[in-house]
């Protein structure tokens, strides 16, 4: 069967898209190419009357395919298209990964990092991967025009709201990006089981400095090597092991190796 990945906002299909590796899954990428509130328009306009959205949105731009999996994508304010989706269970429930390129903006005051409110959809589906079975990576710079907070921001905001759904009371942990996914100069972390968030802003900066990729640079450079090193290998079954599993069996290496040092001597 054909894996769907739609691709919303203002996208650029790079031959890097292109020429991803799926480890052998038939995976059609679908473009929704709009840009600013027309995205939201477009939400509501193929908003059925039982409020799901994905069912129309799928006829429209994948007509005649029965997908195996679906995947969203999304850059810049392509997050008008998806929020809204990942709001109805259904179709929450429809869609195994979400991958979010500098894709997630908030209202707010980004001077003093106040007034955020998270994307509900967002926060719903993160609480979903945070406790597994889902997916969702999100990449953010620090860029803004004054009106919303930035990218990096919005995202904090979100996640926040997705580990309090989650009610899993675990802290994000730094972690190692897979390759080919550069390295993040504020981190990149892991919350629960499969929701991560790369910070590629330098600590301390102020909104629209310390960015280790620009805004578009999210669309065309970072997110090809997020969707090779997580979305490839999620949509082919490969689901990996939680980072607290890593810690809770070192923790107990660790007592067994101090128990047998205390019993030696």
């Amino acid at each position: 069967m054909t894996d769907i990945v739609v691709f919303a906002g203002p996208v650029v299909l790079t031959p890097a898209h292109r020429s991803i590796n799926w480890h052998g899954r038939d995976v059609r990428i679908v473009p929704v190419v709009n840009d600013g509130s027309s995205n939201a328009a477009l939400a509501q306009s193929l908003r059925a009357p039982d409020g799901r959205i994905l069912p129309n949105l799928l006829a429209r731009y994948a007509p005649g395919i029965q997908p195996g999996s679906v995947a969203l994508a999304a850059f810049s304010a392509g997050y008008g298209l998806l929020d809204p989706i990942l709001q109805h269970p259904a179709d929450r429930a429809a869609v195994t990964a979400v991958i979010l390129s500098d894709a997630c903006f908030s209202q707010g005051n980004p001077t003093s990092g106040t007034g955020g409110v998270a994307k509900p959809g967002f926060a719903a589906f993160g609480a979903e991967a945070i406790n597994g079975g889902k997916l969702m990576v999100a990449t953010t710079a620090n860029s803004t025009d004054g009106s919303h907070l930035t990218g990096r921001q919005s995202w904090l905001v979100t996640q926040d709201a997705a580990r309090t759904a989650s009610q899993c009371f675990c802290e994000p942990a730094e972690v190692s990006p897979r390759a080919p996914v550069p390295p993040a100069p504020g981190g990149f972390w892991q919350t629960g089981t499969a929701l991560y968030w790369g910070d590629y802003t330098r600590a301390g900066s102020s909104p629209n400095t310390g960015d280790a990729f620009t805004h578009a640079e999210h669309d065309t450079v970072v997110g090809p090597a997020v969707w090779q090193a997580y979305l490839a290998p999620w949509l082919a079954g490969w689901r990996g092991i939680p980072v607290w599993v890593f810690g809770a069996a070192l923790g107990v290496a660790v007592g067994y190796v101090t128990r047998r040092k205390t019993r030696s001597t």
